[in-house]
């Protein structure tokens, strides 16, 4: 289901490449899985600008499934 999500470690944007599904929901949860927000896909990116530096969970609900991938905020 996810083909790429890049830069990881990322500053303040991060690119999403998924084929052929369409993506619902874009959230970011803490590693003890603690939500804490939705993201707008702006294209195939999400700004993450408003992240702490750290590691988080970036979680995706597409009309095929959910995929989740850790990512790190440098």
């Amino acid at each position: 289901l996810m083909k790429s999500i890049y830069p990881n470690p990322a500053k303040d944007i991060i690119y999403i490449k998924i084929d052929n599904v369409k993506i619902e929901e874009v959230s970011i949860y803490t590693l003890n899985g603690k939500f804490i927000n939705n993201y707008e896909l702006i294209g195939d990116h999400i700004d993450v600008r408003d992240l702490s530096k750290g590691s988080f969970i970036l979680q995706i609900k597409t009309n095929q499934g959910n995929a989740s991938k850790k990512i790190i905020i440098e």
